[in-house]
């Protein structure tokens, strides 16, 4: 339910921030499929 009502981007922009800056460093890509179901 955290993505409800939420738009795609404003999704992947929380998984990227629960990502806490790894993107670049550890994970070099990152394919999102998110739901809010």
């Amino acid at each position: 339910p955290a993505f409800a009502g939420k738009t795609r981007v404003q999704q992947h922009k929380m998984v990227y921030d629960a990502l806490q800056g790894r993107m670049g460093g550890e994970l070099h890509a990152l394919a999102l499929q998110t739901s809010a179901s």
